[in-house]
């Protein structure tokens, strides 16, 4: 059995790869912000998976929040991270306020860097792999400033860390999706339901292939980036998932 860290695991792709890591036997360490997202995803995992996986709720930007839930780990082995925690906003340089911009960063971004910090030392040295979910946005400009900065970021992140990390036999990889049917706009108060179904129709065509994508469609290339076995020669990659939109 191996123990994965989720970042952002109560809600939408990070919920999708910490059920299925769950599923597949191993433990899982999730945290989550919004107390909503938190106590559902307790409900939802209390029968079959209680014993293998603990959920925190907090601001993963408090640092000291963080290393206090990571020093109840101590000498524990992690195989794997995922940096899913993030947030959007829908405006560009005109309109963005500067307490937006610097909010959406400190989540995107410093969340990320906290988390992975932090929890190094208990990463295994075996073959450990952390994936950080960035954006197409980080290749292709978005209507959101701050996000599409914030995602740039996070692509340089994940480029840094594997030249650093590859030494302690660390990997580190970054995938980059499109539009994905989750709660992120809608968390963000970009849309209501019925809007949010309307724009998914309408930024459908694109993308070259047709379609917006799912949480499954991103948790697989999460998984395979997760296992030695598989991409056990890969860090630093920038992975595309958009059914090609960045190519579009």
């Amino acid at each position: 059995m191996s123990t994965y860290i989720i970042g952002g695991g109560t809600s939408g792709i990070g919920k999708t790869v910490a059920l299925d890591l769950l599923e597949q036997g191993n433990a899982v360490v999730v945290f989550g912000k919004g107390k909503t997202h938190v106590d559902s995803f307790q409900k939802e995992v209390a029968d079959h998976y209680k014993t293998k996986c603990v959920v925190y709720c907090g601001d993963l930007v408090d640092r000291q929040y963080v290393d206090s839930v990571v020093s109840t780990l101590k000498s524990q082995s992690i195989e794997g991270l995922v940096n899913a925690a993030g947030t959007i906003s829908g405006e560009g340089i005109y309109e963005e306020k500067p307490e937006t911009f610097e909010y959406v960063l400190s989540q995107n971004l410093v969340s990320a860097f906290n988390l992975t910090q932090s929890a190094l030392l208990n990463l295994s040295m075996s073959g450990a792999s952390i994936v950080n979910i960035s954006s197409v946005c980080s290749l292709v400009p978005c209507t959101s400033l701050s996000y599409s900065v914030s995602k740039a970021g996070m692509d340089m992140f994940t480029k840094s860390l594997a030249k650093t990390l590859a030494s302690d036999n660390i990997r580190v990889n970054s995938v980059n999706p499109s539009v994905v049917e989750t709660n992120l706009q809608k968390s963000a108060g970009l849309f209501q339901e019925t809007d949010y179904q309307q724009w998914l129709e309408e930024v459908a065509p694109a993308h070259p292939l047709g379609r917006v994508g799912t949480p499954q469609d991103i948790c697989e290339a999460i998984k395979f980036l997760l296992d030695p076995e598989k991409s056990g020669w890969i860090t630093g990659a920038i992975l595309s998932i958009d059914g090609g939109r960045s190519v579009a």
